[in-house]
């Protein structure tokens, strides 16, 4: 019985049994860290630990531990790839910046042993670039002004979110340097945000534009833009009531100041009405008339001349409020 058994021993007779050999995997990454809106693309390697045993087949599944960047489980489009040549890759886009743990996992195959690596993938946040424009430049006193402040990833990748702060360098338009009142923290809509600022003087004033950033894209500001407030143009028409006039009768010289562009808004402040001389009043300004309040944009001024003769006369507005200065003048003739 026992030379039995070891006869059936000897020639194999019901034993079986199919040898197994290890493998190692090793995952890289084509970039580390990457950048937002890149395409990283993760290889795994997959070899034999036994030197001609030939290279390993089967499949790899690529997966994240799991972050904003793209969940947690198999990478889409990765769970099974196939090992050609010992190799498997996966290729994935991040839309949002963070850290992610990556695992490529081998189940083994014919003959071969599974095995696994990991490696963890920083994601970058984006670089971007702000730009500012002004709807008007130069505007006037009064007139509303909209800054636009648009942020761009710098690759193009993606829609910063955030918000923009709107700051002047300051003058005499807005007063101290600093943010601007109402444009402190202004939400981004579309990768835009606005500032409206109305003024109410003339002026130089530096503005500019920072981007806060957000998880996913760095702060940048804006290079400082020049916006200028210009004071409207005027036009002064002066008019005589009666010309020529007799002596001892009362004339009246009228003037009336009217913005250019003003939008509607009239020009304040006082018209003076001088002479150019001769043998009726004299030269220089008339008096009662060096400093003329303008209501409703006009001013007058009347005067009785006892001696006949020639006059000239000018009336000048000297601007203010926003307003520039302007003139006009006539020849008066008494007889």
């Amino acid at each position: 019985m026992v030379l039995l058994v070891a006869a059936l021993a000897g020639v194999g007779v019901g034993v079986s049994q199919a040898a197994t050999v290890d493998t190692t995997l090793s995952l890289s990454t084509s970039a580390d860290p990457s950048a937002l809106g890149k395409t990283v693309r993760f290889v795994a390697v997959v070899a034999s630990t036994v030197r001609g045993a030939g290279k390993p087949a089967g499949t790899v599944e690529f997966a994240t531990g799991g972050s904003a960047t793209t969940g947690q489980g198999p990478i889409p489009g990765c769970a099974s790839v196939a090992l050609v040549n010992g190799k498997a890759g996966c290729s994935v886009t991040y839309a949002t910046a963070g850290l992610q743990l990556i695992t490529a996992t081998y189940a083994g195959g014919t003959g071969f042993a599974g095995s696994t690596d990991s490696l963890v993938q920083t994601v970058s946040q984006g670089t971007t670039k702000t730009v500012l424009s002004s709807s008007d430049d130069p505007s006037s006193p009064r007139e509303q002004v909209t800054y636009t402040a648009v942020v761009k990833a710098a690759n193009g990748a993606g829609t910063p979110a955030g918000a923009v702060a709107f700051s002047t360098g300051g003058s005499a338009t807005t007063g101290a340097g600093g943010l601007i009142p109402g444009c402190a923290s202004v939400p981004l809509v579309g990768g835009s945000a606005t500032c409206s600022v109305t003024y109410t003087a003339t002026g130089t004033q530096s503005i500019s534009a920072s981007y806060a950033g957000d998880a996913n894209f760095l702060a940048s500001d804006s290079p400082s833009l020049k916006q200028s407030v210009d004071a409207f143009a005027t036009t002064l028409q002066l008019s005589s009531s009666v010309d020529p006039s007799s002596v001892g009768e009362q004339v009246t010289y009228t003037a009336v100041v009217s913005g250019t562009g003003s939008g509607g808004s009239t020009p304040t402040g006082t018209v003076s009405f001088s002479t150019s001389g001769s043998a009726t009043t004299g030269q220089g300004l008339i008096p009662g008339c060096a400093s003329v309040p303008l209501v409703s944009g006009t001013a007058s001024c009347s005067v009785t001349y006892t001696t006949a003769g020639s006059q000239g006369i000018t009336a000048s507005y000297l601007g203010v409020g926003g307003f520039t200065g302007s003139s006009d003048s006539l020849v008066q003739s008494v007889s």
